[in-house]
């Protein structure tokens, strides 16, 4: 970024004056040119150059409304159903290393240039904003982007070709969900969209891939061995994958054992049979949630080991799972930190507890939809828990539960009314 811009300044493109009169380029702190990362300031002397009211408004209600927030402590901003219109002024927050503006409603590819000067944006959320190929050779031009979400939107073969020599490693788009009226990519040249990432050039570059409602099955999924450097993530979500023995056999067999792969299975037409035949043994992380139409599972299922690096565990929105038996037997194999059982039909988690899983660090029971949900204030036993989201849950006895937690000031739980116990 600091050569980018240093080059900028040379030939006098970008000179912005906030306060005070330093030359653009100084060591100075003293704010004279928000461009410069090497000078920090509030955010409040940023707003007024954001053109977007919207945009404006995401961002000072990331930090809560405190714009005396300084430049350089802003990296995460999650502008998502804001319907940002226009990214001007964006680039003098240069701090900002992971952006979320899905569903944004840009226009032509000059929207996006503000973009190319955020020389620490790693990450970037561009879902449903409708983009199609000319949108992409802007995005190619962001420094440092190295991964990107980029469903509903209307890309063909033209726009993997203009990605070819970026930075990107992690890519993410989806089919066209035509029950919806939301664009996708259109496969135009190639047998399949992976075949399309080869004859684009793309194939060796992807480190991480996201392939979601292309209605792919289980077989499809052998195509995924042409992506050779393939190790970070393989999202393939809201597909028509109801077996695994390819996934297992063709993809996961492939990579040594120090392998940590993320891999979302989403939204599939798995049996709970069927998921326990999954190899977790290359898994830093799993998402299993709402499998199928939601109600798919009704248990969770009876994995086996080993899983030596799998440290997140996502079972969200399976409305009709209320057995988790399993769980004791994988915790006591797996060294799961985050379980996430958001929006299932459970009614007690005392087994969770009972296990005394020294790896459990986060655990998610917002939205519980099993009726009263009893055994939580066992889960404070957990030896290493800190923290504890029980929002929108209907607990048997919330009165012990706020008694147990808030004697524990150092485990972060946030309660069914939103309210917070805080370390």
């Amino acid at each position: 970024m600091r050569a980018t811009l240093g080059r900028l300044f040379a030939v006098g493109l970008i000179v912005v004056a906030v306060t005070g009169c330093d030359v653009v380029g100084t060591t100075s702190y003293d704010y004279s040119n928000p461009l410069d990362p090497r000078e920090d300031t509030a955010i409040s002397a940023l707003l007024p150059y954001v053109v977007d009211a919207n945009l404006r408004q995401a961002i000072t209600d990331n930090v809560g409304g405190d714009t005396s927030t300084l430049k350089s402590q802003y990296t995460w901003l999650d502008a998502y159903g804001y319907t940002v219109a226009q990214l001007d002024g964006i680039e003098y927050f240069s701090a900002i290393t992971d952006f979320n503006m899905g569903s944004a409603t840009l226009g032509a590819p000059g929207s996006l240039d503000a973009l190319t000067r955020l020389g620490n944006l790693h990450w970037l959320n561009m879902n449903d904003c409708g983009l199609d190929d000319s949108h992409l050779a802007t995005v190619a031009r962001i420094p440092s982007l190295n991964g990107a979400w980029l469903t509903y939107n209307a890309f063909t073969i033209d726009g993997l070709r203009a990605l070819v020599g970026s930075p990107l490693e992690e890519l993410t788009i989806s089919g066209p969900d035509t029950g919806n009226g939301l664009p996708g990519y259109t496969v135009t040249v190639g047998t399949s969209v992976i075949d399309e990432f080869v004859i684009a050039g793309l194939a060796n570059q992807i480190r991480a891939v996201g392939l979601e409602n292309f209605n792919l099955t289980g077989p499809d999924l052998a195509d995924l061995a042409r992506l050779p450097n393939l190790r970070w993530g393989i999202r393939l979500g809201n597909n028509q994958i109801a077996s695994l023995a390819t996934l297992n056999a063709q993809v996961l067999a492939r990579y040594d054992a120090d392998t940590e792969l993320w891999l979302e299975l989403w939204g599939n037409p798995l049996s709970e049979a069927e998921l326990a035949t999954l190899d977790l043994s290359k898994l830093g992380g799993l998402n299993l949630g709402n499998m199928g139409d939601g109600s798919t599972l009704t248990a969770v299922p009876a994995f086996s080991g080993p899983a030596p690096h799998l440290r997140e565990l996502w079972l969200d929105g399976n409305s009709s799972l209320s057995d988790i038996t399993n769980l004791t037997t994988l915790l006591g194999f797996a060294p799961i930190e985050r379980l996430s059982l958001g929006s299932i039909a459970v009614s007690d988690v005392s087994s969770i507890g009972a296990t005394g899983s020294t790896s459990l660090r986060e655990i998610y029971l917002n939205d519980i939809n099993g009726g009263l949900l009893s055994g939580v204030e066992t889960l404070v036993g957990l030896p290493n828990l800190s923290n504890l989201i029980l929002s929108n849950a209907t607990l048997a006895n919330e009165a012990t539960v706020r008694a147990t937690y808030d004697a524990r000031p150092d485990i972060f739980v946030e309660y069914p009314d939103n309210t917070t116990n805080q370390p």
